[in-house]
């Protein structure tokens, strides 16, 4: 089922909009170069999403420019 394999792409890119950015471009290009469905495009990129290492958070940069202000 579709959304067992969005929750777990979500527990690698916790991001929703990446998510679906990195979803549409792996789907993109899993359905331009086989005769393969745009739903199975679709899932097979939430699958390798599900398999690829997690999306590192970006840290704050707050602290380091109050920093520089000072």
């Amino acid at each position: 089922m579709r959304s067992e394999l969005v929750f777990k792409a979500r527990t690698h890119v916790p991001n929703p909009f990446q998510l679906c950015r990195l979803t549409s471009k792996a789907s993109r290009g899993l359905h331009g170069g086989a005769f393969v469905s745009t739903p199975q495009a679709i899932n097979e990129a939430f699958e390798i999403l599900a398999r690829q290492q997690p999306v590192v958070k970006p840290t704050s940069l707050a602290g380091e420019v109050a920093d520089l202000a000072a």
